[in-house]
């Protein structure tokens, strides 16, 4: 008894370490050492059980979990194997698990009853994929934790640094009160951005950031001096921005916030990277959206904005660049890691920055929602066509500071110009526009919070707000301020919405009579919330992303549903219009 004792603790410490075995040569030798093993089995011990078993022996029971045997097969070497499984296991480094059977009958593996089939009973194959699954889930979590956390901490400095120089020139009332100091601050802001630009340009923005990831999946894995390049000119324009912001220029932070989580998933990548280039492309997608939905969580403190801008926007852009590889954001195991560094970024955000709501809401209400719902539609078309505008004088801004559009001698001057010098051309802009319309200057957040406490506006003022505004951010983009346009589309479509109000409740007004009560509108903070979101959604094309913005910024449930209407028409109108735009053009190029 003691001998069969001793025996069953020997096969059953065996039956627990073989895949254990296997997983350690997967995942933990060099890839260079890997690619020489061959198929595996172990026929000693196997075979062992078996006789045990047609002996009858009592060991005869273990032979369930020894009927096959795991054999683990790099990729590109498929031809090495006996016999593979109908749908072949692949890990999360290309490693395909093959299940061998040794030629054993249905006799050999049936406990005795002939008629059982033994690919029902439970093998050691089951278990030891579940281990490689949970090994790769826990690794892409642990590295979108890693992300989230450092993201988090590199946009609360980004925060409290623009915060700093925020106090730095505008915390002097005496200074404040003369206008050749406030016009001169973004001048300065604009000179220093310059300075900053002189070592080379920055890096690129959002999109080509994903583009460039693309292309370098392809090539060899970057050298560490490379990578810590890379992160200093990261951090190189990021001073620009803090200092854009900070000194009043008309550009929004939560752009920065996106590019400095993007910036800190690059710097993760291809750390376990291998030979594949699909794995490792899918790889570097994954850890980028988890920087995007990282930067805007920790930007807007908005978590599932976050999670909603990686999957609508990031996953559009990477399907726009190959079809078969951005799939792999839609599935499960992709969607995990991006809640994780967004949550994880909103936390620490919240912790070293604090829960500060940068819209404020008071009581309003929304009256009969299914009446107003064409009033919502007009407007969203409305935001689209703002959308459109803006995008299409932020490209005409850029060409003109480029040299590329304008009269003969803009032209002539701008190409003459130096680089570093044009930023504070555009500081210059913002100053005069500041003098006369304040508004205008920083993010904007003051006016739309105005508007959404029941702050009445004239009409002719939002409008010139809306112009004055538009055409100070365009010129800030175009010179080469450095910072986002999130926040000032929502001060544009807030903008929007609160002269649509002002005008259809003018309208509703006049035609109102003592027999005829005049219809019913909801209250200004609504519209001027629907505007808001519409115009983002519209030039972001992400509605779900704005509408989630929208309710995690203000906490209110409301408007969600005429929001929806409106963000949707808006962005549709703003494809239709570039669209039409883009044909015009390229038509245009053919006929010259």
């Amino acid at each position: 008894m003691k001998k069969h004792a001793y025996l069953r603790r020997f096969s059953s410490i065996a039956l627990l370490w073989i895949p254990a075995i296997g997983a350690f040569q997967t995942h933990f030798l060099p890839s260079v050492h890997r690619r020489s093993f061959q198929p595996r089995t172990i026929p000693s011990l196997k075979e062992t059980c078996l006789s045990n078993y047609r002996n009858g022996d009592e060991m005869g029971s273990l032979v369930t979990n020894m009927t096959e045997v795991i054999a683990i097969q790099p990729p590109g070497e498929s031809g090495n194997t006996i016999a593979t499984t109908e749908n072949p296991i692949v890990n999360e480094e290309g490693a395909q698990l093959s299940i061998l059977n040794e030629g054993m009958t249905s006799a050999d593996a049936s406990y005795g009853d002939t008629t059982s089939d033994s690919s029902s009973l439970p093998t050691s194959s089951d278990s030891t994929t579940h281990v490689l699954q949970f090994r790769a889930i826990y690794r892409d979590l642990l590295k979108a934790s890693i992300i989230g956390l450092a993201s988090g901490v590199a946009i609360s400095i980004f925060k409290l640094a623009v915060d700093g120089i925020r106090h730095a020139f505008y915390s002097n009332p005496v200074l404040l009160a003369q206008s050749w100091y406030r016009a001169l601050v973004p001048v300065i802001g604009g000179l220093l951005v310059g300075c900053l630009s002189l070592p080379g340009s920055f890096p690129p923005g959002m999109m080509d950031v994903l583009t460039d990831v693309d292309r370098e999946s392809n090539l060899p894995v970057r050298s560490i001096r490379t990578r810590v390049q890379q992160q200093l000119q990261s951090l190189r324009k990021s001073a620009a921005a803090a200092v854009t912001l900070g000194t009043g220029c008309s550009l929004g932070p939560e752009g920065p916030c996106v590019e400095l989580g993007m910036s800190v998933a690059r710097s993760c990548m291809d750390l376990q990277a291998n030979g594949n280039r699909v794995d490792r492309l899918a790889w570097n997608r994954m850890l980028l959206s988890c920087g995007a939905a990282s930067g805007v969580a920790a930007g807007f403190n908005a978590p599932l904005s976050g999670i909603l801008f990686a999957m609508e926007v990031i996953r559009t852009a990477f399907r726009k660049q190959e079809n078969d590889a951005s799939s792999m954001l839609s599935a499960p195991s992709a969607i995990a890691p991006v809640v994780v560094s967004s949550v994880l970024a909103a936390l620490v955000t919240q912790r070293l920055v604090g829960a500060h709501v940068v819209l404020h809401l008071s009581h309003y209400t929304l009256r009969n929602l299914l009446a107003e719902i064409p009033l919502y539609a007009v407007l969203g078309t409305l935001c689209g066509f703002v959308a459109f505008e803006f995008n299409q004088f932020s490209k005409f801004s850029k060409d003109i500071f480029q040299g590329n559009r304008g009269f003969a001698f803009v032209r002539s001057f701008m190409k003459k110009a130096p680089n570093s010098l044009k930023p504070m051309m555009g500081g210059t802009v913002c100053g005069i526009l500041g003098l006369m319309v304040p508004g205008v200057l920083f993010v904007g957040y003051d006016s739309i919070n105005a508007l959404l406490n029941h702050g009445a506006m004239s009409a002719p003022h939002l409008l010139m707000l809306l112009l004055t505004k538009g055409f100070a951010t365009a010129i800030s983009g175009g010179s080469g301020l450095v910072g986002g346009t999130f926040a000032p589309s929502l001060f544009l479509g807030a903008m929007t919405g609160a002269s649509f109000y002002n005008v259809v409740s003018g309208i509703f007004a006049l035609f109102a009579s003592p027999t005829v009560p005049s219809f019913p509108l909801s209250d200004l903070p609504g519209f001027t919330m629907v505007g808001a979101a519409s115009v983002l959604a519209a030039l972001f094309r992400a509605p779900l992303t704005a509408t989630m913005l929208l309710f995690e910024l203000t906490h209110d449930y409301k408007v969600l549903l005429p929001l929806m209407v409106s963000a949707g028409i808006g962005s549709v109108v703003r494809d239709i219009l570039e669209a039409k735009a883009t044909a015009k053009y390229v038509q245009n190029k053919i006929n010259a």
